[in-house]
């Protein structure tokens, strides 16, 4: 395009040699605006990119981590993916000193908890005469007579068994529904008679609360924790390493939905729940399933995916295996 500008007096050549000049100038304005505007949509899209990332609403990053699918302790974390490694990013922050649940609402919420364990022997354990024994968490729901733990934890337990809040110990836990991706498994045991606590499925950012988890001593473990933010993590299907069982799998892998935790997760919290009061009772917004190998950081299922698995389970029955994620 070129501008024109008439003076009086001048030569036609110098005329147009001003023209051309000014056009220029006007040319290379016109490609700076432009170029400030593409910087300016491009920033505003990145920001609105970066405070999307860190809702629940959007696919959550991916760590590479390994479930140690016979292990007698908690599954950790020991390869990190070249693509998306955890850097300072992903570090939670500082475990909360407290959980901030007064003494009277922990002796509420105590008694929906149960420890789970069972005995394992592998064919050197038998015949050596020795018999190992597993041990962790789990939560009463439904009915109170249906327990929530972690799949990894009865992978290749013959019986599993449940010891109770009140004393009683040995009660047989019956198998009716398993999830092998989120590391999820339903028990039914008769005659529990527990009061489940209700469960949560979205929570924000930032909510401490308490792991309800046993300790292998048979006693009460809680600690508290804060969800840092909607994972998910990339590790082998439960039950990929083990050879004999019924859910027995291969080295199929997942990516896991979890909730990235700051928290002192120990062996003996694996199925444990977390436990919050941010709508002003006591509520489940997770289930424990494993660690990082370095620091305080935790990993746990969220109740969305705890929901679908208990959706196909009738909480009357105790015959019915229903096998999900397999």
């Amino acid at each position: 395009m070129l501008v024109f500008i008439p003076e009086s007096g001048k030569s036609t050549e110098t005329r147009l040699a001003i023209a051309l000049a000014t056009s220029a100038v006007v040319f290379v304005g016109v490609a700076v605006v432009l170029l400030l505007t593409a910087v300016i949509i491009a920033s505003i899209i990145a920001a609105v990119f970066m405070h999307a990332s860190s809702t629940s609403n959007v696919d959550e990053p991916a760590n590479t981590l390994s479930t140690g699918g016979t292990s007698s302790v908690l599954p950790t974390a020991t390869t990190l993916s070249d693509d998306m490694p955890l850097v300072d990013s992903w570090n939670p922050g500082d475990v909360p000193e407290d959980h901030g649940v007064s003494a009277d609402d922990l002796a509420n919420i105590v008694g929906s908890s149960v420890k789970v364990y069972g005995r394992i022997s592998s064919d050197q354990d038998a015949v050596l005469g020795d018999v190992l024994e597993r041990g962790g968490s789990g939560f009463a729901v439904g009915d109170g007579d249906h327990i929530v733990t972690n799949a990894h934890l009865i992978a290749d337990v013959s019986e599993p068994l449940i010891e109770l809040a009140d004393g009683r110990r040995g009660l047989p836990g019956v198998v009716v529904a398993i999830d092998r991706v989120n590391d999820l498994a339903v028990l039914h045991v008769e005659g529990a008679g527990l009061d489940p606590l209700p469960l949560r499925s979205t929570v924000p950012n930032g909510t401490v609360g308490v792991v309800l988890a046993w300790m292998h001593e048979t006693e009460l473990d809680l600690s508290p924790f804060r969800i840092s933010q909607p994972i998910r993590v990339r590790t082998n299907i439960v039950g990929s390493s083990v050879e004999s069982g019924d859910i027995a799998g291969d080295t199929q892998q997942v990516e896991r939905k979890s909730w990235l935790l700051a928290a002192r997760i120990e062996s003996g919290d694996s199925g444990a729940a977390l436990v919050t009061f941010i709508s002003g009772e006591a509520e489940i917004v997770g289930v424990v399933w494993g660690r990082h190998d370095t620091g305080n950081i935790g990993y746990a299922s969220r109740i969305s995916e705890l929901q679908k698995l208990l959706s196909t389970v009738d909480v009357n029955s105790k015959t019915v295996v229903r096998n999900r994620g397999s």
